[in-house]
């Protein structure tokens, strides 16, 4: 069989009851795209959209699939690792099948068309060649502004638009799509197993770009690679904050070459805005641009170690504290959302907004095995905040989540919960590992005066004015539910005195700019 790997910044693949089309699209100047994989045999055609994966676990998967008379089986995604999306249609039988990784940070999106077709998508770049209308759906919109992603039970922020879910998968047949329940994620606890399992994912790829920071997460990673690799470290942000010290303290005791990049300046900082709301569909913050801007200059044949995932086994919140406080203390404070809803939402969102604690503690802990802030962070958060910028930084570059490799997760998970509380199981793997990086992970470096994005002297400096004029000049993409003044009136308060309000409004010009974006080049096709 032949595997065909193309580096890419976005798919579209489209189901009738008479064919299976898929387009890879080609990387552009800024957008180097990551790899995306196919295979086309007799009978099937495999798609394996992953930067996690290589060629002989597709192999091993198509040889499963294939023996299995075309069938995914469970047992057959125990091969892949990491975020994924996988296609399998069959010519003979014309039918699709489509599964996404065990927590759905991959999972594409999916438009049924009048014609009764299916259109799954990667990202919204291209988003005018879907030929579809994009409305808002006002729920969504309220878990996009409180929470910054989708979360359960609300909808997606577009009515038109549906997910793939995490732990299913759908069947495409004679114009009818059927999901069924899923969980392939084996639980076996063994923390042997799941150390070794972490480190051979660490090390699956012969060249390596880590970002070096004070974050336990990548401080994990780092130490479980092998000197003989390629390996670069890296960050972004101010010299002086802590994280960058840091990373460059660390680099300099293993002997490895370290960078630092700045952060994006007033000239590139709206190039890099229209990039993350184009690919995200407005749904990612644009307080990613320092990490996107990273990513792009991540060599083309180098994968991003990324410690995403690492909260997942990370008892996170403050257990003085009850669930509901929690919860309050992470959410959007309300305030943010009450002052820019315009008269006619407002009543609506107050209301949402009384009985959400409720709401979360009924979905997010009814498995009462799992601490909430565990279930709702491998539920909620990661295919949502984590999905977002997943689908964001891979049309810059390949990334490996370490963290997300299928055996460790099935030999981690189940663990006891001992081996969460302070990063126990991150500081097991390092002695493991490396135990000279012990002191790092006990003792890192304090905070300094300067953090590491500055976005408080960003948005005094230029930011806020660069968001009012994107108010002023798209504003009427989002009048049906914002007030247009008191939207203006937040930028400039967080001007004058800079605070959490700042990463309220990158979410909300994001998914402005998109909007006009989009609005703008639909109107030129048509």
């Amino acid at each position: 069989m032949k595997i065909v790997l193309k580096k890419a910044i976005n798919t579209h693949v489209t189901v009738t009851n008479k064919k299976f089309k898929y387009t890879f699209f080609k990387p552009k100047k800024d957008l180097k795209g990551s790899k995306h994989l196919s295979c086309t045999t007799d009978r099937f055609i495999f798609l394996l959209i992953s930067s996690d994966n290589k060629k002989k676990q597709f192999k091993k998967f198509i040889s499963n699939v294939i023996l299995g008379k075309g069938q995914v089986l469970k047992s057959n995604l125990s091969n892949l690792d990491g975020i994924f999306q996988v296609f399998v249609h069959d010519k003979k039988e014309n039918k699709t099948q489509v599964v996404s990784d065990a927590l759905g940070i991959g999972s594409f999106y999916y438009l049924k068309k009048d014609d009764n077709s299916f259109i799954f998508f990667e990202n919204f770049n291209n988003a005018e060649k879907l030929n579809t209308t994009l409305t808002i759906s006002p729920l969504g919109l309220f878990s996009q502004l409180t929470f910054g992603y989708r979360v359960n039970p609300y909808p997606e922020l577009y009515k038109e638009v549906s997910k793939i879910k995490a732990s299913y998968k759908y069947t495409i047949h004679n114009t009818e799509i059927i999901e069924n329940k899923f969980h392939f994620l084996e639980n076996k606890p063994n923390l042997k197993k799941a150390i070794k399992a972490f480190s051979k994912e660490s090390n699956k790829f012969k060249n390596v770009t880590v970002g070096i920071t004070a974050g336990r997460d990548c401080l994990t990673i780092l130490s479980t690679l092998q000197k003989e690799k390629n390996i670069k470290l890296c960050n972004f942000g101010h010299e002086n904050s802590a994280d960058v010290k840091q990373g460059k303290i660390i680099s300099e005791e293993l002997g490895v070459p370290f960078k630092n990049f700045k952060n994006v300046d007033n000239s590139n900082f709206l190039k890099l805005a229209n990039h993350i709301s184009s690919v995200s569909g407005g749904l990612c913050t644009l307080s990613y641009v320092d990490m996107a801007n990273f990513a792009s200059k991540i060599a083309s044949e180098s994968n991003y170690l990324m410690g995403e995932a690492g909260a997942c086994v990370r008892l996170l919140l403050d257990h003085n504290l009850s669930d509901k406080e929690q919860f309050d203390e992470y959410l959007t404070p309300a305030t943010f959302v009450n002052k820019i809803i315009n008269a006619k939402h407002k009543e609506f969102f107050l209301s949402e907004r009384n009985q959400l604690l409720d709401l979360l503690e009924t979905t997010y802990y009814s498995d009462k095995s799992n601490p909430i802030s565990i279930s709702f962070y491998r539920n909620a958060r990661m295919p949502g905040n984590f999905g977002n910028r997943h689908k964001t930084l891979t049309a810059f570059s390949d990334k490996t989540s370490p963290f997300l490799a299928y055996d460790f997760m099935k030999h981690s998970y189940g663990l006891e919960k001992s081996n969460f509380s302070d990063d126990n199981l991150h500081l097991q793997i390092i002695m493991n590992s490396n135990a000279e990086l012990e002191k790092y992970f006990k003792d890192p470096l304090k905070k300094t005066t300067n953090t590491v994005q500055e976005w408080n002297l960003r948005f005094n400096e230029y930011v806020g004015a660069i968001y009012m004029d994107i108010i002023e000049e798209n504003f009427e993409y989002l009048k049906e539910f914002f007030d247009k003044e008191q939207l203006i009136d937040l930028c400039k308060e967080q001007v004058d005195n800079p605070g959490r309000g700042i990463y309220f409004l990158h979410r909300v010009i994001s998914l402005l700019l998109f909007l006009s974006n989009f609005n703008n080049k639909t109107a030129n096709v048509n």
